[in-house]
């Protein structure tokens, strides 16, 4: 992350005038990866005794994440505000003033993010169910929804000093405020868990069964990929330098994936398509990033 603020100051006569605002730049780089190994649930439908399910290898349900868990967000928000404090005379002061803000859905580099919008079928991805839609799809821009513009937020206040003395205030205040859902949240819930970039398969097994499950869970289940493991070292470092009383920077230098190690995507799992089951991608090599931060 990161951004550029500056505020600008004019008192004139009984005015004090106050302009700024803030630009600035978030980027997420994430691997969500959720039981990419898969997990077995035991409940004792078979024996009436969830730990005797376990040891004969009886489980009830299997679930099991493929895809690729990679997720490579950024997004830009814009404020600017302007206000004014007016004195009137030694007891009276005024205070308003207008800010807006735009905060716009963070966008993932390869568009893996989806959105559910009723009754509507995907063209970028013709068989995936109805209602789930996907960036290029008709009304879904790239961060699945459009940027609120219209924050446009108000404020005023007035202060009374009733003796003149500065011992005793009456205050009264009035303001619009807007938030925003914190982006990373609402981009991983957009991106995580998004077929067919990242799918869950969730196997329940038959109350009448007498063979063991435990062994081969994905037994006779069509359309299930497994994809290859991984491994990656990462290293950061950090230097903190003073240079007077209120300025100090900060040296910072990252390394991830410091080993070099090969990092296979996951294989294609859309039916229908010719890359199912294969693997065409893999992720970044290493990658070093130096940065410096000056605060004062």
């Amino acid at each position: 992350m990161f951004g550029i603020a500056d505020d600008v100051t004019w008192v004139t006569g009984a005015h004090t005038l106050k302009l700024g605002g803030e630009l600035r730049r978030d980027r997420i780089k994430a691997s969500y990866i959720f039981d990419p190994n898969g997990d077995y649930t035991f409940n004792g439908q078979y024996s009436g005794s969830a730990a005797a399910d376990f040891l004969l290898g009886f489980p009830s349900i299997f679930r099991q994440a493929v895809g690729d868990p990679n997720l490579d967000g950024a997004s830009w928000t814009y404020a600017i505000y302007g206000q004014d404090e007016l004195r009137l005379g030694s007891r009276v002061t005024l205070n308003y003033g207008l800010r807006h803000e735009l905060c716009p859905p963070f966008i993932e580099a390869h568009d893996r993010l989806n959105a559910f919008h009723p009754g509507q079928q995907s063209r970028m991805f013709p068989t995936a169910p109805t209602g789930l839609v996907y960036p290029g799809d008709a009304g879904v821009p790239r961060g699945t929804y459009h940027a609120d513009v219209n924050n446009v937020a108000p404020r005023v206040a007035a202060i009374w000093n009733p003796r003149g003395n500065g011992r005793t205030s009456v205050r009264a205040a009035w303001g619009l405020f807007y938030d925003a859902l914190p982006g990373q949240g609402d981009f991983f819930q957009n991106g995580v868990i998004a077929p067919p970039f990242h799918t869950v398969t969730e196997v329940s097994f038959p109350l009448q069964t007498t063979s063991a499950h435990f062994a081969n869970p994905l037994e006779g289940i069509a359309n299930a990929v497994r994809g290859p493991g991984f491994t990656r070292t990462d290293v950061s470092l950090f230097k903190r330098i003073l240079i007077a009383r209120w300025h100090e920077s900060q040296l910072r230098v990252e390394a991830f994936n410091v080993l070099n190690s090969a990092r296979f995507n996951q294989p294609g799992n859309q039916i229908g398509s010719p890359t199912l089951g294969q693997i065409t991608s893999a992720d970044d090599g290493r990658i070093v990033q130096l940065g410096i931060k000056y605060a004062f």
